[in-house]
């Protein structure tokens, strides 16, 4: 399989997980993981072929530091425009606040991927990772706040990864 293949059945994929079960969301970090974040990821790997400046918009209205509470933010909600960002911004854009912790489209991507069984499955060791992997389960119950941010990560992640996809899918005999 191509590169290019790869990329078009990973975002087919992630489309599908994003409206899924709560197992198909955990997936979906994985995904997010190998499209985003590793080492050589596959964004890059196709992108470099293609040159297109990829940017996401996301929902400018960020949780406050030090929240009494708890706080979370739509990143996908867009009113009046949005902002405009690299992949740098998406993955260091704060999505959470709980108590006196923040928490980035990073740290949920990593969280899914790496001890909820995104990739791997295991014990949280920081104090970050610990409270990120309880919090849906513990604190928040049926409100699923860590669920509902890898939705909207994955929305906003397949728009901004659209017109990539669209140039890939006419030089593909899939798509």
């Amino acid at each position: 399989m191509t590169e290019e293949k790869l990329f078009l059945e990973t975002l087919n994929d992630l489309r599908a997980k994003m409206n899924g079960s709560e197992y198909d969301l955990i997936k979906a970090c994985g995904l997010l993981r190998l499209l985003l974040i590793d080492g050589g990821n596959l964004l890059d790997i196709v992108n470099r072929k293609h040159k297109q400046k990829i940017s996401f918009t996301i929902n400018d209205k960020t949780p406050p530091d030090n929240y009494l509470f708890a706080f979370w933010s739509d990143i996908s909600y867009i009113n009046e425009g949005g902002k405009q960002v690299n992949i740098h911004g998406l993955l260091s854009s704060r999505v959470l606040t709980f108590v006196d912790m923040n928490f980035t489209v990073l740290d949920i991507i990593k969280t899914g991927s790496h001890f909820q069984g995104g990739i791997h499955s295991g014990i949280p060791e920081s104090a970050n990772d610990k409270v990120l992997s309880a919090l849906d389960d513990k604190v928040f119950k049926e409100q699923y706040f860590g669920l509902k941010s890898i939705k909207a990560i994955c929305s906003v992640v397949l728009s901004g990864l659209k017109p990539l996809e669209d140039l890939i899918s006419g030089h593909t005999l899939i798509g």
